[in-house]
């Protein structure tokens, strides 16, 4: 049997964000941004997607805005909030 989980992959709700026109499409949509190594003891930060330029992305949190550059970057995905 499938989870919900599986329909919402299948249908691109949690689809990876790879092409400038990928992160201009879904800027201000809920993104989860997974580095290569902890920042600040953390490896994952959920967040919206508030800015994307040459590679480095701005998501705004709870407690403010970070920017990740791109060397920093392992995936940034659509994250699906229920």
């Amino acid at each position: 049997s499938r989870g919900l989980g599986d329909v919402y992959k299948r249908q691109g709700l949690e689809r990876v964000l790879k092409r400038p026109g990928d992160f201009q499409q879904f800027l201000h949509s809920p993104v989860l941004v997974k580095l290569y190594r902890p920042r600040d003891g953390a490896k994952e930060y959920p967040g919206t997607l508030e800015g994307y330029d040459n590679g480095r992305v701005t998501i705004a949190t709870g407690s403010g805005s970070l920017t990740f550059e791109k060397s920093e970057i392992a995936q940034v995905r659509l994250r699906v909030e229920f």
